[in-house]
């Protein structure tokens, strides 16, 4: 399992939403366009190494660093990186709190959480029921900022109500409790999709109860999610081996979207909030797509 170290990079850009997490490959981040992340995958000094989460590394490197980078005093020269930790952890996933943008927290890889409140200057660990678990997931919700979600390996989902201070379980009606990927609804935060190893849940009741929608999604493997934020009900599947598929009511029905991009295994997807509205996909394969607008 390799360790990804976060750095900064100046930009003026503004962060993405839906980043899967790291997994298993540890990689040099690439200096690159936030906006032309998968679509220059190929492009950049990137090896295909095993596994399927090449450019997710990257895509979650890019959009973490870029939003904060603007904000932060250590940041290195425009151009340049520098690590900011948290040091020794392996990090599988981060947010940024919508309320203090200097306010992040990282899950990591069998050692819960870390937290910093000075933009990565110093990190302190959050002491939770988790900590000896991989934190494949976490995301703050945007309209209560109070609010966040965790998804564990082999813990289910957490949620806390203090900026992720203290945490609850929120695992009842899963039946996988490797939770990878979560995703809010910007429109309705009640609504929430969780994709573990075998299944997909949907919660309308901020994380309360969960229930399964395999059968809406035809019984094909998630893993990774991610709402539109500009479109009220739209939010994106990506999946083992079947492609992306899209639901225009907040996951209740589902189709495939896959013109052009196959029946590929998607690694991560990003929707891209500027004028263009793109979406983009990350595959196994070490390739880039990006959907284009109207389709």
């Amino acid at each position: 399992w390799g360790c990804l170290k976060i750095h900064i990079r100046e930009s003026s850009h503004e962060r993405g939403r839906g980043c899967k997490q790291l997994r298993r490959n540890s990689i040099t981040p690439a200096i690159l366009s936030p906006v032309r992340a998968l679509r220059s995958a190929t492009e950049m000094e990137v090896r295909r190494l095993p596994g399927r989460r090449v450019c997710t590394v990257v895509l979650c490197t890019v959009w973490i660093f870029t939003s904060f980078a603007a904000k932060s005093q250590t940041a290195a020269t425009a151009g340049q990186w520098s690590p900011i930790g948290p040091p020794e952890a392996t990090v599988e996933s981060l947010d940024i709190d919508p309320a203090n943008s200097r306010h992040l927290i990282a899950g990591t890889y069998f050692g819960g959480l870390y937290q910093t409140y000075d933009g990565g200057a110093s990190w302190t660990h959050i002491d939770t029921a988790f900590n000896e678990s991989p934190v494949f997931a976490f995301a703050f919700d945007r309209s209560r900022p109070s609010v966040a979600y965790v998804g564990t390996f082999q813990g289910g989902v957490f949620k806390s109500l203090d900026s992720g201070q203290t945490w609850t379980p929120a695992d009842t009606g899963l039946t996988d409790l490797n939770i990878q990927s979560i995703a809010i609804d910007p429109f309705d935060s009640t609504v929430i999709i969780a994709v573990s190893g075998t299944s997909t849940f949907r919660s309308t009741d901020a994380g309360g109860t969960w229930t399964a929608i395999d059968s809406a999604i035809q019984n094909v493997a998630g893993r990774c999610v991610t709402f539109d934020s500009l479109t009220p009900g739209s939010v994106y599947l990506g999946t083992l081996g079947s492609g992306v598929l899209v639901s225009t009511d907040a996951g209740v029905t589902w189709n495939a979207l896959n013109q052009g991009l196959g029946n590929r295994t998607i690694a991560a997807l990003n929707f891209n909030d500027e004028a263009n509205r793109r979406l983009y996909a990350a595959t196994s394969d070490g390739l880039g797509f990006e959907l284009l607008p109207g389709a």
